[in-house]
């Protein structure tokens, strides 16, 4: 009863946090290809931890273990390259070097900070 009280739980933070990803910057319930993606991303996570659950419980509990991955000798994997380039954004996609400005390639933040002025 705890493992599907966890899945549940984690299912429907989920589903709510793709939620507002989806649809909160569309500022409207009433976006189709959002539901697409949301029905398609889902259901299928869905049916899939439902089978897990019935056939295989042990197998569910360790795809829902979400401490950090250690290694054999107790390292843990070197993420600051992927941290980094999310706080900054991919190198040379900010059009600094360019005269007019940031160029139509801009980084994820800057594009979205300039979406949201519009």
């Amino acid at each position: 009863m705890k493992l599907l009280l966890e899945a549940a739980a984690k299912m429907l933070g989920g589903m709510l946090l793709m939620g507002l990803v989806l649809f909160l910057p569309a500022g409207t319930w009433h976006y189709p290809n959002g539901w697409l993606f949301y029905i398609l991303l889902f259901l299928p996570m869905a049916v899939m931890g439902a089978v897990l659950f019935w056939k295989a419980p042990g197998l569910l509990e360790k795809r829902l273990d979400t401490r950090p991955y250690e290694r054999k000798n107790g390292s843990r994997p070197h993420r600051a390259g992927g941290v980094a380039c999310f706080i900054g954004g991919a190198p040379g996609l900010h059009g600094a070097a360019s005269p007019d400005g940031p160029s139509a390639s801009a980084s994820l933040p800057s594009a979205f900070f300039s979406m949201r002025d519009t």
